[in-house]
């Protein structure tokens, strides 16, 4: 049997692999959160960059809506909004810098 990597062409090997821990951190757009705090802290910590989709969470499987952030001063009061319409209390925060959605609140489609 031949060995994995000498099958796979070198351009396409790193996709194959599994990411390390700091790729993954890097990678990672979004958060779950269930303050304002602590979605504050996300967005500087995981370096979260606007527009920001808020989505309450099960929203998916209850037909809620989503919500979307444009700019700081959007976030308090989208967030407690979507956290008041999430089942468990958690919020979803999800960086979607090339969205092109107004800000505010949207339908959710399964």
């Amino acid at each position: 049997m031949e060995d994995f990597d000498s099958v796979i062409p070198k351009e396409f090997q790193r996709l194959t692999k599994p990411l390390l821990p700091e790729e993954i951190k890097k990678k990672d757009r979004s958060a779950l959160v269930d303050s304002i705090d602590k979605a504050r802290e996300a967005i500087k910590e995981k370096n979260l960059e606007y527009p920001i989709l808020v989505i309450p969470q099960g929203a998916d499987s209850a037909g809620t809506s989503f919500y979307v952030a444009d700019e700081d001063s959007q976030l308090d009061d989208l967030f407690e909004k979507a956290r008041k319409d999430a089942l468990l209390g958690k919020v979803h925060l999800v960086s979607r810098k090339d969205l092109k959605l107004d800000p505010g609140k949207h339908p959710f489609f399964n």
